[in-house]
């Protein structure tokens, strides 16, 4: 490896480290995709099956592992076309596990360092026999190191016409004037969460195969979108009363099938109502009194005349 290409190498490495050890939400999408292309270009263009050579760094190579994973959490916001070939591609060819093959094996054992001279054709066949021999399994024979490497360009010219998109990411905002009343940035995510986890349990149990998908596909999406460090609250709170008025129509059908399902999606909407609630988070509980042992919170807007009747008192004072 040339001077010049070490130091790109590294560049690559640098922006690499930064994507996956960030939240992707301090990064353009765009910036992201172009950058795993990028990557992928890059790790391809070091494999050459003539010579059973990767001439790649430990750290790029072990990097593809959360690479993929970040890459599969990104094309859910491109059309299905594009989701369908990336997960295709990383399926089928199984690149996670032939570049962990590849990562294996000792860098120095990976590179193609010919002998120059006449001691090139004199260790050139025993260099390829050992490398072969180094490079086991499906990663070590030519053809499946040709095929690695056609699969990671395949995937760097899909995710090249990625970024091309011009995705959209608005979110359903809460206008300012509204914000005093209801913010979703309030809500405790940990408990929705928790529901969404016993939502998409309860949905797996459901015998209709067409249903069961298409309601798991609503669910993952929310609890996706729920992981962001700053998550898209009008996509969440829009996608649950689309989900609800959905599992209603079925309930009405087959009321002894969704009557579970409808009652986690109904505590879904009522905390997503509740804990944006201003006024729900400004009022304070009542300490117990006049016989009860828990303290007791208020109803939104209302005021217990003693409070008031003391607040009077007070001023007069």
């Amino acid at each position: 490896m040339t001077s010049e290409q070490h130091s790109a190498a590294e560049v690559l490495a640098d922006r690499v480290r930064e994507i996956i050890r960030t939240s992707r939400d301090d990064h353009d999408l765009k910036f992201l995709i172009g950058t795993v292309a990028e990557y992928c270009e890059y790790v391809a263009s070091r494999i050459e099956p003539e010579k059973n050579s990767a001439d790649i760094s430990d750290e790029l190579l072990t990097a593809f592992e959360a690479i993929s994973l970040l890459l599969l959490d990104l094309i859910g916001e491109f059309p299905s076309a594009v989701q369908k070939q990336v997960e295709a591609i990383l399926r089928d060819e199984k690149l996670p596990q032939r570049i962990a093959e590849v990562a294996a094996v000792p860098s120095s054992r990976r590179t193609a360092r010919q002998p120059r001279g006449v001691m090139k054709l004199l260790y050139v066949p025993l260099y390829i026999l050992t490398l072969g021999e180094a490079l086991d399994g499906a990663a070590g024979r030519r053809a499946d190191l040709f095929a690695l490497r056609t699969a990671l360009n395949r995937l760097a010219q899909i995710l090249r016409y990625a970024s091309s998109l011009d995705v959209i990411q608005a979110d359903i905002q809460v206008d300012d004037h509204l914000r005093p009343y209801y913010d979703p940035t309030l809500i405790d995510k940990t408990k929705l969460a928790a529901l969404l986890v016993i939502l998409r349990r309860q949905v797996e149990g459901l015998p209709d195969t067409r249903v069961r998908a298409n309601l798991l596909a609503t669910v993952s999406g929310m609890e996706v979108e729920l992981r962001h460090r700053k998550p898209k609250w009008g996509t969440i709170i829009a996608a649950a009363f689309v989900l609800f008025s959905a599992v209603a129509d079925l309930k009405s059908l087959s009321p002894t099938t969704y009557d579970a399902v409808y009652r986690t999606v109904h505590a879904v909407i009522t905390l997503l109502h509740e804990e944006a609630s201003v006024a729900q988070h400004g009022r304070k509980p009542l300490l117990p009194m006049d016989g009860h042992d828990v303290a007791i919170l208020p109803a939104p807007g209302l005021e217990r005349k003693e409070d008031n009747d003391a607040d009077e008192q007070d001023r007069d004072a």
